[in-house]
């Protein structure tokens, strides 16, 4: 099952980050990214409300609390950032974060799927733990980029 959950999910970040290239390379619009991947982006990410599931059934041995603030973090982002506040869904920072997280997402689940078979590739190791260097700034600032822009809006809300 951690197998097929790791391989599905890689496939999904990697058609997430199809759609935004795609999209890149049709029209050279950072600000139209969400109009193409966006949906796709909140199915995706919401699936890894299973790794909680894992956790909890023994699954994997992560710590609860850990899993549960990295899935909740996203899930503010793409529902209760993005998802809430239109006038952000165009803001370029929503195409750096899909990209950091695309990238990351397929590093990190492919090298789950590829251990879980018993395939240790150095390949996936080095980028498992050297792109990090680069993806985790540029996502992290591009989501504080995000709920800053969508303060305003939010104002309006309460």
């Amino acid at each position: 099952y951690l197998v097929f959950y790791n391989a599905a999910s890689c496939a999904g970040w990697f058609y997430v980050l199809v759609l935004i290239l795609t999209e890149l390379v049709q029209n050279g619009d950072l600000t139209t990214v969400y109009d193409r991947a966006g949906w796709v982006l909140m199915i995706v990410q919401t699936g890894a409300i299973l790794e909680l599931v894992h956790v909890i059934l023994g699954f994997v041995r992560s710590p609860l609390l850990t899993t549960a603030f990295q899935i909740a973090s996203r899930l503010f982002l793409v529902w209760g950032v993005v998802d809430i506040f239109p006038e952000v869904q165009s803001h370029w920072a929503f195409t750096t974060m899909t990209i950091a997280w695309s990238i990351t997402e397929c590093v990190r689940y492919s090298y789950y799927a590829f251990n879980l078979v018993g395939l240790q590739l150095y390949s996936l190791l080095w980028c498992r733990y050297t792109f990090f260097f680069v993806l985790y700034p540029l996502g992290a600032g591009s989501e504080s980029i995000l709920v800053y822009e969508s303060l305003p809006y939010s104002k309006q809300l309460s």
